[in-house]
């Protein structure tokens, strides 16, 4: 069986050339600016909307495919603001507008992302939305490649390149 044959399919390794879109035509994103996307099918890597686009293509496939939000980061909530004080952030942190926050629950010790949204003389404004969130989402993809993926990918649950793959 040649990599030609090889479709989409749970635990393939999927490297994928892409466009993504808003609505109003606006690119956001591209692997020709970062370089393909390289995932492992069927182990949420990707936004479910994507994944289910590319089940079953095959190599060199293109497609053009709208993902509403539900399937791909949900709603945009606006409850889910907050203000924090400005004197909580180290000295050192130069904070800007959409800087990605990696912040700790406090009761919960859970992880959560958020992104600054607006920043004034007393406080951050953080917003813990996926900057995506409430989009449809366009994209333009092509399969670059498919392969089983390794014993040790299904085991780890991720795509190992080989120069920078260390557990």
């Amino acid at each position: 069986m040649t990599t030609q044959d090889l479709q989409v399919d749970d635990n393939m390794v999927v490297t994928l050339a892409y466009k993504l879109f808003l609505d109003d035509d606006t690119l956001i994103d591209s692997s020709d600016e970062y370089g393909p996307l390289e995932y492992l099918h069927g182990y949420n890597q990707i936004i479910p909307g994507l994944e289910r686009a590319v089940s079953g293509l095959k190599k060199d496939d293109r497609i053009e495919v709208l993902i509403p939000p539900e399937d791909a980061y949900g709603a945009r909530f606006e409850d889910s603001f907050e203000s924090v004080p400005l004197d909580v952030f180290p000295d050192d942190i130069e904070l800007e507008i959409g800087m990605e926050l990696e912040l700790i629950d406090s009761e919960s010790n859970e992880e959560l992302v958020a992104y600054i949204y607006d920043i004034s003389d007393e406080a951050v404004l953080i917003d813990f939305n996926h900057p995506l969130a409430g989009e449809d989402l366009f994209f333009e993809i092509r399969v670059l490649d498919i392969r089983p993926a390794t014993a040790d990918e299904l085991a780890h649950g991720h795509v190992h390149n080989e120069d920078e793959h260390k557990h």
